[in-house]
C-alpha cells in the first residue's frame, strides 16, 4: 500500500459530471450506476438493449469466479459489496471488466454467489 500513490497520476478535472441514473450524452441506451467502494466515484455502465454491464474495476473475474474489487486498491470494501447488491436485479447477460475476460451467462447467479460468500 505505501507504494500505490507512486503509480497514480495527478487528479484530472472532470469535464462532464455524471450522477446515478444519468444517460450518457449521445448514447441514451447507456445508464450510469453509482457503485462506490473501489473508489468514492466508481460507476458502472448498464446497456439494457445489449444486456451488458460494464463494471470496470468494481468487480474481478479470475479463474472462472466473480469476486469483489481487489482489496489492496479498494477504499471501502463494505461499500463495494453494498454496491454489488444494486447489480443483482439487472437484466444482464454479459459483464465486461477492466482487466479480465467478460463473464457471459448466469450473471445473476454469479453475483448472488459473490454476495453469499461475502455477506455484509
Amino acid at each position: 500500500r505505501p507504494f500505490l500513490p507512486l503509480f497514480y497520476g495527478r487528479p484530472v478535472r472532470v469535464d462532464y459530471p455524471l450522477e446515478d441514473g444519468d444517460r450518457l450524452p449521445g448514447a441514451q441506451d447507456v445508464q450510469v450506476l453509482h457503485t462506490p467502494g473501489h473508489t468514492p466515484g466508481s460507476i458502472c455502465l448498464y446497456v439494457a438493449p445489449q444486456r451488458l454491464l460494464i463494471v470496470g474495476d468494481a468487480l474481478t473475474y479470475r479463474r472462472g469466479r466473480l469476486g469483489p474489487p481487489a482489496s489492496w486498491v479498494t477504499q471501502d470494501s463494505d461499500q463495494a459489496l453494498e454496491s454489488v447488491r444494486r447489480l443483482v436485479d439487472l437484466d444482464v447477460d454479459v459483464i465486461s471488466f477492466s482487466h479480465y475476460r467478460p463473464l457471459r451467462g448466469n450473471v445473476r447467479g454469479a453475483l448472488q454467489k459473490l454476495l453469499q460468500r461475502a455477506p455484509l
